[in-house]
């Protein structure tokens, strides 16, 4: 990551803590930074909050939180929309559960938490009362109903809603949302979860926003090879 002078304070992406103190062994966590402080952070970009797809709000933060793009270029992003205590305490463990994904493949988290945001950005759209369009030719035909929950974007999103059910996912097309939406369905290959990453981004920055991932991963579950991310969308 990159600032204006010596980061001599930041701690490091996962760091080791070890306490005296106390025997609660406290939570791994990536780089964080005060940007309020004396470090200047470069390349600080605002995020999207959740339920704010389609409006001009963006979130800034004081404490900041490393990320990366897709192009795995350093970002750093307000922690507040990773963590829901991420302003009133020095170490945050109480993650926001909008985007966070486990996997075993590091792109399928990517996928999976991206698809997560855009579903929740639906449920909440179709909770205000939002039009949205029914989508037809997907699925068998029966009590479900498959909306189009596209919401300032243009990501195919399926917004699956029955009398007992209410799922939704995104893909890089509809059919491919709708088999997320009630398969869980990622991809058969790493290089289809890549393409279809890439084009779902694509669509995304022409509305302006940008997926931005944060590695909430731990040493243990590195060593057992499993994935962990927070996924964000940053604003202009």
């Amino acid at each position: 990551m990159s600032v204006s002078t010596s980061a001599t304070n930041v701690p490091s992406t996962v760091e080791q803590v070890t306490t005296h103190a106390s025997p609660r062994r406290l939570t791994e966590l990536p780089a964080l930074l005060d940007g309020a402080g004396a470090v200047a952070a470069l390349r600080r970009r605002p995020t999207v909050p959740v339920g704010a797809m389609g409006s001009s709000d963006l979130t800034a933060g004081r404490r900041l939180v490393g990320a990366r793009d897709v192009h795995d270029a350093p970002w750093w992003i307000p922690a507040c929309a990773v963590w829901s205590d991420a302003e009133q305490s020095d170490r945050p463990e109480r993650p926001v559960h909008v985007g966070l994904a486990t996997d075993r493949s590091w792109s399928r988290a990517v996928l999976t938490g991206l698809s997560d945001r855009l579903a929740w950005e639906a449920k909440l759209a179709h909770g205000r009362g939002d039009t949205m369009a029914v989508v037809t030719g997907i699925g068998p035909a029966g009590p479900a109903v498959v909306l189009d929950g596209r919401v300032g974007h243009d990501v195919p999103t399926a917004h699956i809603v029955s009398d007992k059910i209410m799922r939704g996912a995104a893909g890089s097309t509809m059919e491919s949302a709708y088999r997320r939406a009630l398969f869980g369905d990622g991809g058969s290959s790493e290089s289809d979860i890549a393409r279809e990453l890439a084009d779902m981004h694509l669509v995304l920055a022409d509305a302006g926003v940008h997926v931005a991932v944060v590695d909430m991963g731990t040493q243990l579950l590195r060593a057992a090879g499993v994935s962990r991310v927070s996924i964000q969308l940053m604003g202009r």
